[in-house]
Order: C-alpha cells, then structure tokens, then sequence
C-alpha cells in the first residue's frame, strides 16, 4: 500500500530519537527485535540517496489510567514542517469509524439472523503491508543490540 506522501523527493533527514527510546533503551531493543523475527521491519546496511529517517520513541501504554507497558513509535511527524507526515496531504490519513448507529442501521438491513462481528486486531497498522516505493519514507536508526 501506498502511503499517500506527495512531499519532496530529494530529501535527507536523519532526526535523533527520543529520549524515551534511550530511557528504556531494551524495551525498544526487544520491540525491534520482534519487529525484525515477524518480517515487518527490514535490516539495511546503508541508506538510500534519498530517505526520512524518524526518531524512535516510547509512549506508555494505559489501562484505567494505569500504564500496563510501552509502545515503540517511529515518530513520522519529525520534525515538524519537514517530516514525512508533513508530505502526507490530511485526506489521506483521516479514520472514520463507525457509529454505534451505523451498526444498528446495518444488522437491521441485514434482517433476521443477522451477525454482527467485533474485532480488534492488535497493531492493526503493522499488518498492512508498505510498497516498496515509500520504504526511504519509512526508516530509523536504532544502535542497540541486536
């Protein structure tokens, strides 16, 4: 899939990563790691002419209002005004969700003995696979181990 990105083409940034990501450097160590064992994020032994290269960081996850863990974020909206999010025009990454309405509305079309499905699928946006063309878009540099 095409990320939408309508930015310019020769571009170099390499923006340093939170200090989040350097707080708790092997929480981020081991979610790249995983990352890497799925096939969802590839190793590269040097960078293309031209690339974005995003800060790495960490934000805590919640349950209650209680943190139950991290997040890994590559920061695609560094620096602001000259990052990759920058080169996305906004109807491109708008999310409508469907209303509680919207599901009445269609269970009733749908008629006697209908199914209705919840589902929802963890990093739902890491499933969905980038094309090769928008890979300099999507880079960051992490030195830990690996």
């Amino acid at each position: 899939m095409r990320v939408g990105y309508e930015g310019p083409l020769s571009v170099q940034t390499l923006r340093p990563n939170h200090t989040s990501a350097f707080a708790h450097s092997q929480i981020v160590t081991d979610s790249i790691q995983s990352e890497v064992a799925k096939g969802r994020i590839k190793e590269i032994e040097s960078l293309p002419e031209n690339f974005y290269c995003s800060p790495i960081g960490l934000v805590s996850k919640l349950l209650d209002g209680k943190q139950t863990g991290w997040r890994t974020i590559f920061d695609l909206s560094s620096s602001e005004g000259h990052s990759v999010n920058d080169g996305i025009p906004k109807h491109y990454g708008g999310i409508v969700y469907e209303t509680l309405n919207d599901a009445i509305r269609l269970v009733a079309q749908a008629g006697k003995g209908a199914v209705m499905v919840k589902r929802d699928i963890k990093s739902a946006f890491r499933h969905i696979p980038t094309n090769p063309c928008d890979y300099w878009l999507l880079l960051f540099e992490w030195q830990g181990s690996f």
